[in-house]
């Protein structure tokens, strides 16, 4: 532009100069500066043609650096995916919206973010991953720039995660919990996919849950309070704002895996049983419609009480507890579900306590058919008694009873019946206030024989608990 303007003013000096000259000299001069001016006025078209281009350019940079910075941040907790996506303009937004090509849509986080002890990661996380202070407050940056919800993946390797299953679904319900408050997509996978569905739990939970599309929150209770969903302390799990979920969850469970059993079916959970199905295939049987169901069904916990945890939110309640919720005119059999007497088939924790864990279950067995003669009572713990088949034995039940377990907890919230857990200081303390919302939940609230307790206690003070009134 420099050498341009240079060159008009040596025209103009000159046209100034010769002033005097003859007309055909001026006349030569003034087409050199006419051309002159053509040509600068074409090199001033091109570079504003270009502008665009430059601009996209360093918003692109400008995109890359924020998301550079976002990944260093949270190093500890989330990466990029191997197959990581990134938003074509085709591929992302209406075409009066900016373009984003750089734009990383998919973060991986690890078991270091599950349980209460890792939610202030993940908050972190879906914080900085939607540009917001606030969760469920503030407007996503996504949502402001026309982008799709970035996905927040969770993979495990299900198989080695047989133990302490209840705290892993717990775990994982809050995971979906937090990812909807920030308007994230979440998917939680199994490594193995669906191979292991026939004794593990966890490839059941698995799938992918779309971010709430608007500012509604689509579950119950309203939008979480973020200070409770983020806490670290497993007591304020705000889980109650999945309660009608976490119902579907479970008798979609059930009926993919026993068949609808005339039970009276959602239009809701009817969709969650068709991708079910569709993940499940043709390979693993189901549904089977063979398998028997007991009226009533009791969630026995009993290895760890016995020894391997001294905590007093864990105990034995009272055999009355059953007897007068289970109805003895209806009730034609009784499953009892606890861990199995083999050692080989427990985890290590509860191998100890096996030879006491199988005397008070007996105890029980000849209490519930003293009081219900005319009912079959089976223990429900050989090797065919599975997780899976479990929950889905007791979500159908017309009575489900569990005591302290945040694994029993499930079915209770799920049954197609009456669902009834025992209330503890601590224990599943977000089922007080489902129960509060789903009419055919309830709590119990009798004396506990805690598990320090026991210890303490001999045999014959022990089963003098149980079986008294």
């Amino acid at each position: 532009m420099a050498a341009m303007n240079f060159v008009v003013s040596a025209v103009v000096g000159q046209a100034t100069k010769f002033r005097q000259r003859p007309v055909s000299v001026i006349y030569k001069m003034l087409l050199l500066l006419g051309t002159v001016l053509w040509l600068k006025r074409m090199a001033l078209t091109r570079v504003n043609s270009l502008l665009p281009a430059i601009q996209e350019t360093k918003n692109n940079v400008i995109a890359l650096e924020d998301n550079a910075k976002t990944i260093r941040m949270n190093n500890s907790t989330a990466t990029l995916t191997d197959n990581t996506t990134f938003v074509s303009p085709l591929e992302a937004v209406p075409t009066s919206a900016p373009s984003r090509s750089m734009f990383p849509r998919s973060f991986d986080i690890g078991s270091d973010s599950l349980f209460w002890i890792g939610k202030g990661k993940i908050c972190d996380l879906i914080r900085n991953i939607t540009d917001v202070k606030t969760l469920g407050v503030e407007e996503p940056k996504y949502v402001r720039e026309e982008l799709p919800p970035p996905l927040v993946n969770l993979t495990l390797s299900c198989d080695d995660m047989v133990g302490n299953t209840g705290n892993w679904i717990t775990a994982l319900y809050h995971l979906r919990l937090v990812a909807a408050l920030g308007r994230v997509d979440f998917q939680f996978q199994c490594e193995s996919g669906m191979e292991s569905v026939d004794s593990n739990l966890l490839p059941w939970f698995s799938g992918r849950f779309p971010a709430p599309s608007s500012s509604d929150w689509p579950y119950d209770y309203g939008w979480p309070d973020p200070d409770r969903a983020c806490s670290n302390v497993y007591a304020k799990l705000p889980l109650h704002h999945l309660a009608h979920e976490m119902q579907r969850d479970m008798q979609s469970i059930a009926i993919a895996m026993l068949g609808s059993r005339n039970f009276n079916i959602t239009r809701d959970v009817q969709e969650k049983v068709k991708k079910l199905e569709k993940r499940l295939g043709d390979r693993h049987g189901y549904p089977r419609t063979n398998v028997d169901i007991d009226d009533a069904a009791i969630h026995f916990r009993c290895g760890d009480v016995f020894g391997g945890t001294n905590k007093d939110v864990y105990g034995l309640i009272k055999f009355r507890e059953y007897s007068t919720r289970i109805p003895n005119a209806t009730t034609r059999s009784i499953g009892i579900h606890t861990q199995p007497f083999n050692a080989s088939l427990v985890r290590e924790a509860d191998q100890d306590s096996i030879d006491n864990c199988e005397k008070v279950v007996h105890v029980l067995v000849d209490y519930l058919q003293a009081r219900y003669p005319n009912a079959t009572i089976t223990i429900r713990n050989t090797q065919d008694d599975t997780l899976p088949m479990s929950y889905a034995r007791m979500t159908m039940a017309q009575y489900t009873i569990t005591s302290m377990s945040t694994f029993g907890i499930f079915p209770a919230i799920g049954s197609f019946g009456e669902g009834f857990y025992q209330k503890s200081g601590r224990q599943n303390r977000f089922a007080e206030e489902v129960a509060a919302l789903l009419p055919n939940l309830s709590f119990m609230n009798g004396p506990i024989l805690s598990s320090p307790s026991i210890r303490k206690s001999n045999w014959t003070d022990i089963i003098a608990f149980l079986t008294s009134d």
